[in-house]
């Protein structure tokens, strides 16, 4: 789809289908997510595919814009808080809901070194 960003993943990531940022991952293959090892209250799709585009590169800050493309599959309206409202929904889902870093004025981040 043009506009959508491209999800790049480690070579490790690829290998067991899993996606981490410190105490934080993600299970591709099933659709799970885990804190130290405890399963967390599941994710809805977009939830899911927000997460899994933050982890697949942690550090890197990723635009709204960009978000929207990955997660709802179209550079969104102008305006739109759908993206703000999914981190709100993962966030209260997390022990640590800071794991999904804001940067003010252009979109959200996981730090590589969370947890």
């Amino acid at each position: 789809m043009a506009g959508t960003a491209p999800r790049r993943r480690s070579a490790a990531a690829l290998a067991d289908g899993l996606l981490t940022a410190g105490l934080l991952a993600l299970d591709v293959g099933t659709h799970e997510a885990s804190w130290d090892g405890a399963p967390l209250p599941a994710l809805r799709p977009r939830e899911f595919a927000l997460l899994e585009t933050l982890l697949a590169e942690p550090g890197r800050v990723f635009t709204k814009r960009e978000l929207e493309a990955a997660v709802l599959g179209f550079d969104g309206l102008v305006g739109s808080r759908a993206i703000d409202q999914h981190v709100v929904n993962v966030r209260a889902k997390l022990p640590d809901p800071s794991v999904i870093r804001t940067v003010r004025g252009v979109g959200y981040a996981v730090a590589s070194g969370t947890g």
